[in-house]
């Protein structure tokens, strides 16, 4: 009878030791607590993102009013003037004298 023998590799089981456990459980738990980190860290910058483009999603729609009325509304001291002949307050702008309304006089002025 022939018999041939060889050194070869070869996939067994070998069951871990008790330092090969807890070294495993240590990594485990260590990458536990790392991937919270991360989805902690992931919440955060998301939630930074998103308040980042509202602020722009509000210059967009700011500036889209205004380009779409093709004014823009701000307060100015202006000349009030009160013509009892007439009855009336007007208002006057005070860059260029253009009128910015006019009403009725109330009893009380």
């Amino acid at each position: 009878m022939s018999v041939s023998r060889e050194n070869i590799e070869h996939l067994v089981k070998v069951d871990l030791t008790d330092a090969e456990r807890l070294a495993v459980g240590g990594e485990m738990a260590q990458a536990y607590a790392d991937k919270d980190d991360l989805e902690a860290k992931k919440k955060f910058e998301a939630d930074s993102f998103k308040k980042q483009i509202e602020a722009q999603e509000a210059v967009i729609t700011r500036n889209g009013e205004l380009l779409r009325k093709g004014y823009r509304e701000e307060t100015m001291e202006c000349k009030s003037v009160k013509d009892y002949d007439a009855n009336t307050l007007t208002i006057y702008r005070p860059d260029n004298g253009g009128e910015v309304s006019r009403r009725d006089l109330r009893d009380d002025e």
